[in-house]
């Protein structure tokens, strides 16, 4: 299920890595075509641990650009994985691209008290390549997005 890393060859400069916390098919092989589109390196779980610490350290362990978390995921906790991220120390410096359907008050409650920005699942389907092409830092993020 993971696309495997490709070492850079010795005259170009290593490809940005995402990791892609997404387990609905639709929306993660989108987000992953995109994301090898833009010349970044999608990274996704090899499965869905139950217990959300152990899913932050498989995640925080490998140095990235960020992460693409489904906030509504079934397989796990997308609020408390991104919060965590958020805190480690190994993240800093990380963005986090986080998005729900909007329609669950208390999760998008819980996120914002978390501090994370949650974009709407409408807007990041829009939006897809301009979303991601900010873990390269050469496209803007979310704002102005269309629904």
């Amino acid at each position: 299920m993971s696309p495997s890393p490709e070492p850079p060859s010795s005259d170009e400069s290593p490809r940005p890595v995402v990791h892609v916390l997404i387990d609905e098919a639709f929306f993660r092989d989108r987000a992953v075509a995109a994301l090898q589109a833009l010349q970044i390196q999608a990274l996704l779980p090899a499965d869905w641990p139950e217990d959300v610490a152990a899913l932050v350290e498989r995640v925080a362990a490998v140095p990235a650009a960020g992460a693409v978390v489904d906030l509504e995921a079934e397989a796990f906790s997308g609020v408390d994985v991104a919060a965590a991220l958020r805190a480690d120390p190994r993240c800093s410096g990380w963005h986090l691209l986080c998005y729900s359907g909007g329609e669950d008050e208390v999760l998008d409650a819980r996120a914002v008290a978390a501090g994370l920005e949650v974009v709407p699942r409408s807007s990041f389907a829009a939006n897809l390549v301009r979303l991601l092409g900010a873990f390269r830092g050469d496209l803007p993020g979310p704002g102005g997005l269309t629904a």
